[in-house]
């Protein structure tokens, strides 16, 4: 039986915390040499925040073997978190904290994420997206973590930007 990530860490805030972390550590001789970012549409509406967070907790965990950790993204900066005032009830009410910025402090945005960071792991192991909710990479996740398109779970009309196998296109 394979459980999710936050049943074997201890819960969704845990594994949130836990997976920022390793991310903006960068690669790991000793643990995760790949990433993959789940990411959701620039919109980023609430069905696109939990399906970033979901896609990201139903991998197989673990940095041995070659897997690689799965880390949620929101694809805005954090300060703009409180315009999806849906997504700040509904995160408020599964228990979160809010920082200053009145973003949840666990969850990664894309400004938390430097270049320097996404290149380590493209370099060590490789940087792949896991686009939901949407279908073709936009510039500003493109230019920051690159292309490599390793999954799309969508419900829009195809744009056939990622059809050749392992992203990019």
């Amino acid at each position: 039986v394979m459980l999710s990530s936050t049943a074997q860490s201890g819960g969704l805030l845990p594994w949130l915390i836990q997976a920022g972390l390793t991310f903006r550590a960068g690669p790991d001789p000793d643990g995760f040499q790949a990433a993959i970012v789940g990411i959701g549409n620039d919109a980023g509406d609430l069905d696109s925040l939990a399906a970033s967070i979901a896609i990201a907790d139903w991998q197989p965990v673990g940095g041995c073997g070659g897997r690689p950790l799965w880390v949620p993204i929101a694809p805005f900066p954090r300060s703009d978190f409180r315009l999806r005032q849906d997504a700040c009830l509904l995160f408020n009410h599964i228990g979160f904290s809010f920082d200053g910025a009145g973003a949840p402090e666990a969850l990664l945005h894309l400004d938390d994420v430097d270049a320097a960071t996404a290149r380590r792991w493209s370099d060590a192991g490789g940087l792949g997206l896991a686009l939901v909710d949407h279908n073709a990479c936009v510039p500003g996740v493109r230019s920051l973590l690159g292309d490599r398109v390793v999954a799309i779970v969508d419900h829009h009309s195809d744009e056939q930007k990622h059809t050749a196998g392992g992203g990019g296109g």
